[in-house]
């Protein structure tokens, strides 16, 4: 079993602490503020814990590091762990600038460990499903997908709602499609003070003529968690809120004939009904973890390791150049 030091226990970090505990894996974890302390250890008091990051660092029987800290802290942190010869899982956003990613992974080469960022939706059951579909040919050839990540709050004050919301589903697109955008742009539009936007939208057009549209949102009436792909044979929906089946198969497609005598006349509008494709309900934050421990064990790549991270991070740095350019379309960085 891999031993598991987590760093950041506090707003998301306590459910992957969660997780690794009851896996059995964590054997150590280190946070600062003293309530994250206290409530970690009414929940688990065998647990130990430090403030000091060094106790981790320096630890010969810590052979991964989980953190779960402020972004901003990610890139000296990740650095660190690497240095001390230990595999690194980082939340997302793993880095905020494209040469930080770029030095994690060429330390993690060096030391040959394995650098993975945290992004769920790649381990959700829904999400793959929705992925096998796609590769069997279940509704043709994709023409767009798009995304709706809103709800009310919460508001951020370090990054707006594109870099909180919109990454998950940036790397959502990029799962399904598995292709490189050509074009990206966004706008965006801010109300309260924080200076964050509370609200953005990201159009992502790829060299192939696939389209892909991204709502996030911290100021919207309906908390919404769907992807929709169109294709020429069908379409499909992952809806991660429904409770009717998250994922459906829906018939409906456009026929075209250009045998037909009349424009109006070559365009058929088909809908014979829906259906939902079944998969494995399974807590995917268990299943990230599971991964990320199997990647450390044996050498795979994870599935969330430094090339998809890279795609989504020059993804999100051009979509923020788009969005204060006012929405400028920005050449996808090569």
């Amino acid at each position: 079993m891999i031993n598991i030091a987590q760093i950041g226990i506090g707003r998301w970090g306590k459910n992957l602490l969660r997780n690794h505990y009851q896996i059995g894996s964590l054997k150590l974890a280190c946070d600062l503020d003293q309530n994250n302390i206290d409530t970690a250890l009414q929940q688990y008091p065998d647990l130990k814990i430090t403030k000091n990051v060094d106790d981790v660092l320096n630890n010969p029987d810590i052979d991964a590091v989980v953190i779960a800290t402020p972004a901003s802290t990610h890139f000296a942190l990740g650095k660190k762990v690497l240095e001390a010869g230990k595999h690194v899982y980082i939340e997302k956003p793993i880095v905020l600038r494209q040469q930080d990613l770029q030095d994690l992974m060429n330390l993690a080469a060096a030391k040959n460990k394995i650098l993975m960022e945290g992004h769920l939706l790649l381990y959700h059951g829904a999400v793959n499903r929705m992925r096998q579909a796609i590769q069997d040919g279940l509704i043709g050839e994709v023409q767009q997908v798009y995304c709706r990540r809103t709800g009310l709050g919460a508001i951020r004050f370090e990054s707006n709602v594109l870099w909180d919301l919109g990454t998950h589903d940036i790397s959502v697109v990029y799962y399904l499609l598995d292709e490189h955008p050509a074009v990206i742009s966004a706008q965006a539009a801010q109300f309260y003070p924080q200076k964050t936007a509370e609200v953005v939208f990201t159009a992502i057009k790829f060299a192939s003529g696939k389209i892909a549209h991204i709502h996030n949102s911290w100021l919207d009436p309906h908390k919404d968690r769907k992807a929709i792909a169109v294709g020429t044979q069908g379409m499909l929906i992952m809806d991660e809120l429904a409770a009717d089946g998250k994922v459906k198969f829906v018939k409906k497609r456009v026929a075209y004939d250009p045998a037909k005598k009349f424009e109006h006349e070559r365009y058929a509008y088909i809908d014979e009904g829906a259906e939902v494709l079944d998969y494995s309900e399974v807590e995917p934050l268990r299943e990230e973890c599971l991964h990320f421990l199997q990647c450390c064990e044996t050498g795979a790549i994870p599935r969330s390791g430094g090339a998809n991270s890279l795609r989504v991070l020059k993804t999100l740095l051009a979509a923020q150049q788009s969005l204060e350019r006012d929405g400028v379309p920005i050449k996808y960085p090569q």
